[in-house]
């Protein structure tokens, strides 16, 4: 069993809050300024879950510093914006302005395992956890941020013919996501627990390019 996309997930929604202690993205109705990058899925054949690693790395303009909220405004050539938060810690944030070149770096990791055992949505607990850095060596202004999170479903809802599992979040919300081919798709996953185990750490380097 699988979910397409980070998007079919809404993470953000799943998961809270964003970055607010470090550097964070407000992805809400953004795309990647840019990106260059990769993409990786991995998967046993046969086995439901997956394993998906993407990296992206792009260069942004600023275009609008809140200084009093420590949010600066990115924008790349095609005029696509996202907003981050930079943390106290990051005193270099005072010397970034309007028309400033910064580049932008994104690693995630999404591990999604379906477990043998059938679990009560309200036993199931996520977690969020946020660590922020700031690398202050020689020319380099790194803030970085790194989140990891465990998000957890059950399986409500199976439809073998149209290959799709509703899933139910801990919140009470639900989600149908399809199933992949080459899996044996039955009953037998009704009840069983989903965890989504998200790593995602975000760079950004102040130092104007």
């Amino acid at each position: 069993m699988t979910i397409r996309t980070r998007t079919d997930l809404k993470l953000v929604a799943l998961l809270g809050a964003a970055f607010t202690a470090g550097c964070t993205f407000n992805n809400a109705g953004q795309e990647p300024a840019s990106p260059q990058g990769h993409a990786s899925v991995i998967y046993e054949q046969g086995v439901p879950g997956r394993i998906e690693n993407t990296h992206l790395s792009f260069d942004a303009k600023v275009v609008q510093v809140d200084r009093a909220n420590r949010k600066v405004v990115l924008a790349d050539d095609q005029g696509n914006q996202r907003t981050i938060t930079i943390s106290p810690t990051a005193t270099y944030f005072d010397k970034v302005k309007p028309g400033d070149k910064v580049n932008v770096i994104i690693e995630e990791e999404l591990i999604i395992s379906v477990l043998d055992q059938t679990t009560d949505p309200a036993d199931l607990d996520d977690s969020v956890m946020v660590q922020t850095s700031q690398d202050d060596e020689g020319d380099s202004q790194t803030v970085a941020a790194t989140k990891v999170a465990e998000v957890n479903a059950v399986v409500k809802a199976i439809d073998v013919k149209k290959r799709t599992a509703t899933l139910q979040f801990t919140d009470g919300s639900t989600r149908t996501v399809p199933v992949r081919e080459d899996i044996k798709l039955n009953e037998s996953y009704l009840g069983k627990q989903v965890m989504f185990h998200i790593t995602e750490a975000v760079a950004v380097s102040l130092t104007p390019r």
